[in-house]
């Protein structure tokens, strides 16, 4: 279920907002618009459950609650004890019963947050949050999120400070809301920095992503927290920190999975022209953050990005366009369902000379745009994607042995196995044809074993002497033309590939005539 609000504050009629569903790959309208009722400002937030049953849609200084009968959406009530600019933010936690709303304008532009709690039929006003700060416009509330069980709430005043900006979280227990740690900050310190204008928070509450699209000045900016203990603690620096992602307004709209593992951060103007608006997508390892994608709008000045939402089950991202077709508006839907882990069925060749440069194909699953394909800890000195599974690599020079080999991809790194590997072989001499001939030099001998590099790179050597032309076909066959020398003997011939060389055995010796 998808809510999309048409001819918002600012347009030439009242708002609607029409509910659509999927059906399939397509998107259908479910029943008719929901009709302003005439209260203003009516759809500027939307906040819906999960199953798409229940939205609370702003109105100017308070919110009104819908249900969804069958493909109708039927007006419940207003939720009670509201104030100024109460409405600005709402979230609405997994089943429906618990929902904070934001009135940043209240008290002179300090601002409060009202939890609601849904019992009986009845909505009644649970607590009332504020921030800890001196006096002045701090527009506490001004973003809103509510963990899925509805006991996690976030809360930003982005011009607390002087504009430095500050968020709150808050926990609930047996119906008492607490502050939970300290305020959280940019660590900026900077009038420039709006810490909170947007926030989203994963399904638990432990992951919390908060943007700033006015962050010095024009450039925006967002970053991530996570909880552990319950202790918040910055993830990996600022998404936009050393790129060039986003300019104006980045950060402007934010969604987050559930697992809180996919991060989506739009920017409807890249600053750029034609200005077109942009959403990209990070993917969480660890603590740390990497760009994975980035998906442009259509058109000049379209606005993309302005408005962000994910559905509750993390798989399909919507984003509104309200500059779309010279202003008509639109919303775009996209999957997001996440890959899987790539893994590695087989390597052939599986051994190659220490010094590298062995082409191998790679055969496994879910190698989608891979970023590092490693052997023994080593890059690989080149790589092609062939297909999702199949990669060509040139192996890189390694030491003697197995080396595990992996493939990463924004979705996770191959787990080393015994197929995963690939053994790094010094070389070695088992048969020279012929093994005996004149002093002159100048005959062709045919050298077998393994470890070699094929084409160039391997050097064979008669006793002291090295060979002047040696050619290798294959990683187990060379053939070496023998350098002449004073007087007949029997020598040893010795492969080397870089700095490893092959050990005498009674099959490396060669008889001069």
């Amino acid at each position: 279920m998808a809510l999309v609000t048409g001819t918002p504050v600012g347009g030439d009629g009242a708002a609607s907002i029409w509910p659509f569903v999927r059906s399939g790959a397509k998107w259908i309208q479910l029943g008719a618009p929901i009709d302003d009722p005439g209260a203003g400002d009516f759809g500027l937030t939307i906040a819906l459950t999960p199953d798409g049953n229940t939205a609370l849609l702003h109105v100017t200084n308070g919110v009104y609650l819908y249900k969804r009968r069958g493909s109708e959406w039927q007006f419940e009530e207003p939720l009670p004890e509201f104030g100024l600019g109460c409405g600005f933010s709402i979230a609405i936690s997994q089943s429906g019963n618990t929902a904070l709303v934001g009135c940043p304008e209240d008290f002179g532009g300090a601002g409060k947050a009202i939890v609601f709690q849904h019992s009986d039929d009845t909505w009644t006003a649970e607590a009332t949050l504020y921030g800890v700060f001196g006096t002045g416009e701090a527009q506490f509330g001004r973003a809103v999120a509510l963990s899925a069980d509805g006991n996690t709430a976030v809360i930003s005043a982005p011009l607390e400070s002087s504009r430095t900006g500050a968020v709150w979280v808050f926990t609930r227990s047996n119906g008492t809301w607490t502050e939970q740690g300290e305020k959280l900050t940019s660590g900026e310190g900077a009038s420039t920095s709006v810490f909170g204008e947007s926030l989203a928070l994963s399904a638990d509450g432990n992951q919390l992503l908060i943007g700033s699209y006015r962050n010095n000045e024009v450039e925006g900016a967002a970053w991530t927290f996570g909880r552990s203990n319950g202790r918040w603690s910055e993830q990996g620096g600022k998404l936009s920190e050393g790129k060039t992602l986003g300019g104006p307004a980045f950060g402007f709209g934010l969604a987050l999975s559930p697992d809180g593992e996919t991060a989506y951060v739009s920017a409807p103007s890249e600053g750029e022209e034609p200005e077109v608006g942009a959403v990209w997508v990070f993917r969480r390892s660890g603590t740390q953050w990497q760009e994975v994608q980035k998906v442009s709008g259509e058109s000049a000045y379209d606005g993309f990005g302005s408005a962000l939402t994910l559905a509750g089950d993390g798989n399909t991202l919507l984003v509104g366009a309200p500059g779309q077709d010279e202003m008509s508006g639109a919303a775009f839907a996209y999957l997001t369902t996440r890959q899987s882990a790539p893994t590695i069925k087989k390597i052939s060749p599986s051994k190659g000379p220490a010094a590298g440069r062995t082409v191998a194909t790679i055969t496994g699953s879910s190698f989608i745009d891979p970023t590092d394909v490693m052997f023994g800890g080593r890059a690989a000195a080149s790589f092609v994607v062939n297909s999702p599974t199949s990669i060509t690599a040139v192996s890189p020079p390694g030491t003697s042995g197995a080396a595990p080999v992996s493939v990463t991809t924004p979705w996770g790194s191959s787990e080393a196995g015994t197929k995963a590997r690939f053994a790094y072989e010094r070389p070695t001499i088992t048969e020279l044809l012929p093994s005996r001939g004149p002093t002159a030099g100048e005959t062709g001998v045919t050298i077998h074993g393994s470890g070699f590099q094929p084409n160039t790179g391997t050097e064979v050597s008669f006793g002291k002497v090295s060979s002047a032309s040696v050619s290798c076909s294959s990683t187990t066959e060379c053939v070496a033309i023998t350098p002449a020398i004073p007087r007949p003997k029997t020598v040893k011939v010795i492969a080397s590939v870089g700095s490893k060389k092959s050990k005498g055995t009674a099959s490396t010796y060669y008889t001069y005539e």
